[in-house]
Parts: structure tokens; sequence; C-alpha cells
């Protein structure tokens, strides 16, 4: 038996399905460098039914996870994205600076958005710290970026910032805000320097770094109980946090909260903010197509974040009574898996809109 012909019809199949493996990959790489290198608008409606008509149709744009990456010229692409949209009030979510703390293209985000003069703020994530000590060692502040950063002309929110919008009042704070009691914290906090003062001579310069670090808490404590004292029922309430609440996170301080001596339930304080904004998913990083999001970083999902379901990952959800919307966000998390990159998850930021309709 001649057996040329089927050694060669072999080696043509083997040829042409590299061939295909080849492309596939090399449109998959094509892909994903044009796809990361653009930005899109995302748009969310939360309803508020007890919103003030002078806020109907108010708008926050939510930006998270930028990781230092930069989009064109001067972050104009996110410029560009966002377009000539209503915009009233910018956050940012959190991660927003490179693995190193590098923080000049978030300072060029900043500057760029700053043209809108439309109020900006930001919170810390999990990949960028708050405070620095290394400063002095006897002094405890907030880190040089969040400096350069207000100084840019966001506000870091160590406590709720108040917002008109004609005649309407907005409210924006870090989530956590509400899920703690403001004067309960402040009465901790002012005990806890008294008793640092009071101590004898030993270890002075730890001390110093302590009192240092209790007063800065308690600066922003005494800031946040005379903003919450401020709220109106009429005023609407909008919370900021870096990683999402979950469905099983919301059962388990359920299950062990116990009302504080104030009285203040963490889960009714978090259902008191009209809705939560946050990110650190990353639209799941690595999508495939039907298919969604392969992973996201959060243990306290099923399966620990694999495979999980699409209202999960972004977009706006209820969760445990809470409303909830998650930015798909701009850069990758490093927690990312099973690659730290963006594949068919092209980078966004959402355009969050207010209203008292309910709306399908």
């Amino acid at each position: 038996m001649n057996k040329k012909p089927l050694f060669r019809s072999r080696r043509r199949t083997f040829a042409f399905l590299l061939f295909v493996v080849l492309s596939l990959a090399i449109f998959v790489v094509v892909y994903a460098f044009v796809d990361n290198s653009r930005v899109v608008l995302d748009r969310q409606t939360v309803t508020v039914p007890s919103l003030p008509t002078s806020l109907e149709g108010a708008t926050v744009l939510l930006i998270s996870d930028l990781h230092g990456m930069r989009f064109g010229g001067e972050q104009d692409s996110i410029d560009m994205a966002v377009s000539s949209n209503r915009v009233d009030v910018i956050v940012f979510a959190g991660d927003m600076l490179t693995p190193e703390g590098g923080d000049e293209a978030f300072l060029e985000l900043i500057g760029a958005l700053s043209d809108r003069k439309k109020p900006m703020f930001f919170i810390s994530g999990d990949e960028d710290l708050p405070t620095d000590e290394q400063a002095s060692a006897t002094s405890w502040t907030y880190a040089p970026w969040i400096k350069r950063a207000q100084e840019a002309g966001a506000v870091f929110l160590d406590a709720p910032q108040k917002v008109k919008i004609g005649s309407g009042t907005l409210w924006v704070m870090n989530g956590l805000t509400r899920a703690t009691d403001a004067t309960d914290t402040r009465v901790q906090l002012e005990s806890r320097v008294a008793s640092l003062l009071r101590e004898g001579s030993g270890g002075l310069e730890n001390r110093a770094l302590d009192v240092s670090r209790t007063r800065l808490k308690l600066d922003a404590a005494a800031r946040t109980e005379a903003a919450l004292a401020e709220i109106t029922p009429s005023d609407v309430q909008i919370g900021v946090v870096h990683n999402p609440l979950t469905e099983d996170f919301v059962r388990d301080l359920t299950r062990r909260s116990a009302p504080a001596v104030s009285g203040v339930n963490p889960v009714e304080g978090f259902a008191s903010t009209d809705v939560l904004l946050a990110g650190h998913y990353c639209g799941g990083g690595t999508r495939l197509p039907l298919l969604g999001a392969v992973h996201v970083p959060a243990p306290r999902l099923p399966e620990e974040g694999w495979w999980p379901r699409q209202e999960q990952v972004w977009g706006n959800a209820t969760v445990g009574g809470i409303q909830q919307v998650i930015t798909r966000g701009l850069g990758v998390s490093a927690l990312q898996k099973p690659l730290r990159a963006r594949l068919f998850n092209t980078p966004a930021v959402t355009l969050v809109r207010l209203t008292a309709r309910w709306e399908q």
C-alpha cells in the first residue's frame, strides 16, 4: 500500500490546523492590544423612589481600577468616552496607582476631567495605601499620592461631602461610613488619645506615632459626625466602596451583627445609602465570548470567584436589599486569574443616572 498520499494528507491537515491556531493567536493578541487602548462608556440607571424632582436625571461618573495605565495623551481617551454627556459628580473608586505606587497617570486623569468643573472625589483601594508612616518616625499622615490628588482638585473621602445640584442636595461618602456610628467612633478615639497622653515616659517615639495616627482618625471622625448630622431625609446619599458587597458578606454580617450601644446595625447602615458604587473586579479581567468572566478576585463569591454570574461582576444589582453598581474599570488587578490581562473586556467608565421612576 502506498502510504505517501496518506502521509501528505495528514501533513496538510496538520499545517492547516497550525495555520488556524496561529491565526487565532495573532488575532487575539492584536485584538487585545487594540481593545485595551480604548475606553467605552457604560450606562446604568438607579431608581431612588424618594429622589427629589431637582435631582431627577442627575449623574455620577464612576471610574475605578486605573492601575496607573494611560489611555491616550493626558488620558484624553477617557474624557472622550464621556464626551458631552451630562456629568454632575465624578468619583474614583480606588486602585488608581501603578503596582509600584506611581500616581502620575491618576493625576493626569484628574487634570483631564478638571475642565468639566465638576466635583471629584476618591477613595483608596486594596492596592494603594491611604496613609504614610514613613514621612516621620513620630508622624502619621495621609500618603503623598493622596495629598497630590487633592492639590490637583479631587477630594479624599475620609468624611462625607455635600454637593448641591440645583436646589437638591447629594452627599458622597465612603460606603463604610454608614456601617458604624460616627459619634461612638469619635468618643472612642478621643478616649484613646487621652489615654495615650496619660501614659508614662517609656516608648515616647512609638506613643507619639500612635497619638498622631489616632488624631488623624479622630479628625476624620469628627468631620464625619458633623456631616451626618447635617443630612436631611430629602438628601440623596451615594456610598463609594472599592470591593463590592456580596450576598455571603451581607448574610454573615447580619448573623454576627448585634447593634452597638448606640443601636447601629451595619447592614441597616449600608442600606441607608441610596446606592453603593464599587469597582475592584475589573469586569472579570479575562472574559470568554458567550461565557463571560472566568474569575474575579472575590473569595466570598461561590467557587471563590471562578465562573461568577454576570450580575456579580459588573452592572446594577441589589445585594441583600442594598442597591449596588459595579463598574468594569480600566486596568487589571494583580489578583486577577488566570491571566493578569483584559481579554474581550474593553476598559470602561460608568455613568450612573438617578431617577425616581422604575425603568426596565
